[in-house]
């Protein structure tokens, strides 16, 4: 059977995270959304170089990665 996909995303949180994810997005005003599309983006690219669905999570600073590229 082909999944199906659809553009919405239903996810159940604690209360515990999502208070932390409310704080998270007041704090870096990037949208909720947009986290999770870029955290998908990132385990598709991911998965189609390793093969793996077990992640190793960084996070980088968008002014860290400007200077990684510029080198």
């Amino acid at each position: 059977m082909k999944s199906k996909l659809s553009s919405n995303l239903i996810i159940r949180l604690n209360d515990d995270l999502k208070r932390d994810i409310a704080r998270i997005q007041d704090e870096s005003g990037c949208s909720i959304s947009e986290v999770v599309r870029q955290c998908l983006v990132s385990f598709v690219d991911y998965y189609k170089e390793n093969k793996c669905i077990v992640l190793p999570v960084t996070c980088v600073p968008v002014r860290e990665l400007r200077k990684k590229s510029k080198l």
